[in-house]
């Protein structure tokens, strides 16, 4: 007997003998699944790679998390011990470390597209897929987990930009349009965005993403309309360095420098500008700031990113 078929045959058991233990049993599964976060132990048998979190956050009717490097999310169905994961989608970054963390992230991605069936059985839920394929997750507190270099959890809901007040930081002159301030609460590095813009994807002290476009729009994984723009703001872990990062890209097969320029921001410190083609073309601004090293990385319309990278700024 596989391991896939043994514990598809211990779970049907342990259910039977909830069964005739608890009442109210039917759809407990299903119950347990909503507003539960999940950290992945191993897809068959294979640890994740050191330095890398893979996660999944169930809603009433969609999942959010990580794939190591990218967010990802999909609507989800649930049938009894059945559960499908539809039209799942992902954000646009690549990440040089920790090696093969691509790579990863593909096979945890195609994974879960061939998801068919779970169980939850002593405090772990394991899905299985396609072939022997199962996943086992274990349960994992949003405000508790730490946060690796790509990702750790992720709620993908839309936030409002937090309403400038006061910034003295920011210089007279500051962004030419209605803006709002986006600040990260634990690190205090943040910018001003548009006010109509939407901040999403939000990883306190790691991750945001910020776009010009309402965070439902491309869900099915259409080609970005003329004028939509979408920035990841990454803030990197302290062990990596500006200089060590952007070696890593101009050594990458996958990433072709078009153009790098220095750039001052408003607030005195200077940064990176980099024209980037990797999977198409984008603009990544990287800086210091409050000791970590911060990229901006801007997909779509370019016709502002400048002017929103400039307001980067640390703010104790």
């Amino acid at each position: 007997m596989d391991k896939k078929t043994l514990i598809r045959f211990v779970t049907v058991i342990a259910m039977v003998v909830l069964v005739f233990t608890l009442t109210g049993c039917v759809g407990k599964n299903q119950d347990d699944l909503r507003g539960t976060s999940w950290l992945l132990k191993e897809m068959n048998d294979v640890l994740p790679m050191s330095g890398t979190s893979l996660t999944i956050e169930f809603t009433d009717s969609q999942i959010s998390g990580s794939a190591g490097c990218n967010h990802f999310g999909a609507d989800y169905e649930m049938n009894g011990s059945k559960l499908n994961f539809n039209s799942l989608y992902i954000t646009e970054m690549y990440c040089m470390e920790p090696e093969g963390i691509m790579d990863q992230e593909q096979v945890y991605l195609e994974s879960l597209r061939t998801v068919d069936e779970f169980s939850l059985t002593e405090g772990e839920l394991i899905v299985f897929g396609a072939g022997d394929l199962y996943l086992t997750f274990l349960p994992y507190d949003l405000n508790t987990v730490s946060s690796p270099p790509a990702d750790q959890n992720t709620t993908v809901q839309a936030e409002t930009p937090t309403e400038v007040l006061d910034n003295q930081a920011l210089s007279n002159s500051g962004p030419p349009w209605k803006s709002h301030r986006y600040q990260d609460s634990k690190t205090g590095i943040g910018l001003f965005i548009p006010e109509t813009w939407i901040v999403t994807g939000i990883v306190e002290g790691d991750h945001a993403v910020l776009q010009s476009y309402p965070e439902d729009k491309y869900v099915g994984g259409e080609s970005r309309e003329q004028g939509d723009t979408k920035c990841d703001l990454s803030i990197q872990s302290a062990e990596i360095g500006l200089e060590e990062l952007v070696n890593q890209w101009k050594s990458s097969p996958m990433t072709t420098i078009l153009s790098e320029q220095q750039i001052n921001l408003n607030s005195g410190q200077v940064g990176l500008r980099l024209e980037i083609e990797s999977l198409g073309p984008s603009i990544s601004f990287v800086t210091e700031l409050g000791g970590h090293v911060v990229v901006l990385t801007c997909f779509g319309d370019f016709s502002l990113v400048d002017e929103i990278a400039v307001t980067l700024n640390y703010l104790e």
